[in-house]
């Protein structure tokens, strides 16, 4: 009953640090988003530069690659939780079984 409880708690903390970390890529992904946006905006490739300097890019190149990256970084977190939640369902349910087996 102890343990049970003890894994229940673990789940959540683990459950909310992905949350937490997937809002967080999110997040970044949206300001890149909104730069790319005031990219399209730009009427040249000199206020292009300028604005992807300001924002700490040499190039497109490396912006398109920061975005790129960032969707994987989601991907994976997404996945990552994913399989998360699946192993303790699994957990949940071997130490359900072995507590009613020990009460038996």
């Amino acid at each position: 009953e102890e343990e049970l409880k003890k894994t229940q708690e673990e789940v959540q903390i683990l459950t909310k640090k992905f949350q937490e970390e997937v809002r967080a890529a999110k997040a970044n992904l949206a300001k890149l988003k909104r730069l790319d946006n005031q990219l399209d905006e730009c009427k040249n490739a000199e206020q292009t530069n300028n604005l992807l300097s300001k924002h700490g890019f040499v190039n497109s190149k490396t912006f398109n690659d920061a975005m790129r990256a960032k969707r994987e970084e989601i991907q994976e977190l997404e996945e990552q939780k994913q399989i998360h939640i699946q192993s303790q369902k699994i957990a949940f349910l071997i130490n359900t079984r072995s507590t009613y087996q020990q009460k038996a």
